[in-house]
């Protein structure tokens, strides 16, 4: 699987976990922080599921290669976008923290968190241009989020290989959390921006899985399958490299054996 996914869903996290704190909003908080944890943890773990390149099949190994490539990019943009935003948060113009921003309980809470134990009394403004910048750089990388299987329909098509989409609850998760906020933007709190990403999300999501039923894989191969599957295929190998070996070993004794005849002949 390309690592556009995992990029996209730690560069989207961090930057709406910023938007959230700019416009005290507690639910987002709170659901960005565990996104943008598990984004970085499924990074670091990425290069070891791409597997060692393959001696035999030239096309996985230049496509492990392609991968890995793509994968030290797409950290080197997260880091710099990150860290962009990160220090744009301490320099953009700040506000005080009143408990007439917030029109929920949890913001209510959330500001005496932020006042009482955190001892923080500003913030930026959410009308700030950082603020505005922050909110529509994360819906891109939102919608390369939700975007992402879309980039590997035609692969997936010659290669029957569903897998390449990611894992099939990826798809499915988003389908539903593209269905929620489409329902949410255009029925509780009406926003074009986020309908429209959303959409476009739940289209491409929808694609993903009536791909993944056509090619008779639902529910994809599941990680452990996949491990076995390698095992066994690395068992198979080292067994054929051995039967090979061995098999060398006989003719060239095969052959020792028969110059030693014809030398003894001639002798006699």
């Amino acid at each position: 699987m390309p690592p556009l996914a995992l990029t996209s869903q730690a560069a989207q996290c961090l930057l709406f976990l910023l938007y959230s704190l700019c416009s005290l909003n507690l639910p987002g908080i709170v659901a960005n922080f565990g996104g943008f944890l598990l984004g970085v943890v499924f990074l670091s773990m990425y290069p070891f599921f791409l597997g060692q390149d393959s001696e035999e099949d030239d096309d996985n190994r230049s496509g492990t290669k392609q991968y890995r490539s793509t994968y030290r990019k797409h950290v080197c943009a997260l880091i710099l976008v990150g860290g962009g935003f990160l220090t744009g948060f301490f320099l953009a113009p700040y506000s005080s923290i009143t408990t007439e921003d917030s029109n929920s309980q949890g913001g209510v809470l959330l500001i005496d968190l932020l006042k009482n134990t955190l001892h923080i009394e500003s913030l930026p403004s959410i009308d700030s241009l950082y603020a505005q910048i922050l909110k529509y750089t994360a819906l891109v990388f939102g919608l390369l989020l939700f975007l992402h299987p879309l980039f590997v329909f035609s692969k997936v098509i010659q290669t029957k290989d569903p897998s390449l989409m990611g894992s099939s609850m990826m798809n499915y998760a988003a389908f539903l959390c593209c269905l929620a906020w489409v329902f949410f933007s255009s029925l509780v709190k009406f926003d074009i921006v986020f309908l429209l990403q959303n959409s476009v999300g739940l289209v491409v999501n929808v694609g993903a899985i009536l791909l993944r039923w056509r090619l008779g894989s639902p529910g994809g191969s599941t990680l452990s399958e996949s491990l076995i599957s390698g095992s066994v295929q690395s068992t198979s190998d080292d067994l054929k490299r051995t039967v090979s070996t061995d098999a060398d070993h006989i003719m060239e004794m095969s052959s020792t054996a028969t110059s030693s005849e014809v030398e003894l002949q001639s002798a006699a």
